[in-house]
């Protein structure tokens, strides 16, 4: 009996971490309003936790709503925010808004790091070379 009554709620809260990261239906006896000012809170806290890490990336003034939009469609987070400000600067890639600056930034953090799956690889010593000579002959 004990079991069932945890399994239940073990259900209930992954359906409403679903809901709150992947805007899923918002489960029954939860208010709908309330799960999206929760899902906008938490975007909100990325979006300014990816800031820190991405300065360029969110130097206008439309880009705290553009990462919103971002996770909407992208769902639940991934691991840190180096990361996903490196997959809203793709996001923001796909949407071709970028300026000059941007990428820039974006060009710096390649140079060290690439996205393998939902994970950040430090490059190694060669790639870190040969992207900087490369930059240097593209400037």
């Amino acid at each position: 009996m004990l079991e069932n009554k945890e399994q239940i709620i073990k259900e209930k809260q992954a359906r409403l971490v679903r809901a709150l990261l992947k805007g899923e239906e918002t489960p029954k006896g939860f208010d709908d309003s309330a799960i999206d000012a929760a899902r906008q809170t938490l975007a909100r806290k990325r979006s300014r936790a990816a800031a820190r890490t991405w300065p360029a990336l969110f130097a206008d003034s439309n880009s705290h709503e553009r990462f919103e939009a971002y996770c909407r469609k992208r769902g639940a987070p991934v691991t840190g925010a180096l990361l996903d400000g490196r997959l809203f600067a793709r996001y923001l890639e796909k949407e071709r808004v970028l300026t000059a600056e941007q990428v820039q930034e974006i060009a710096r953090f390649d140079a060290s790091y690439m996205v393998q799956g939902k994970e950040l690889r430090l490059r190694n010593r060669a790639d870190r070379l040969f992207r900087s000579a490369l930059r240097r002959l593209t400037r």
